[in-house]
């Protein structure tokens, strides 16, 4: 099981991209449509409403690149 303080260190290390960018900020708002990279994966943020709110789900993105 992975802990919130090694995504920081993975974050802070440059193992992670968002939308094809390295990502190195510990807190960065996300927006719907934005693809996360890591580790040769790819992952599509897409934001829904609930009548809870909003709620963000993440799926595999169609197009992989490694």
């Amino acid at each position: 099981t992975s802990t919130g303080g090694e995504a920081k260190l993975l974050i802070g290390d440059g193992q992670v991209t968002v939308n094809g960018e390295t990502e190195t900020r510990r807190r960065r708002k996300m927006m719907n449509g934005d693809v996360i990279g890591f580790r040769g994966d790819q992952f599509h943020l897409q934001l829904t409403t609930t009548s809870e709110g909003p709620l963000a789900s993440v799926k595999a993105a169609e197009v992989v690149s490694r």
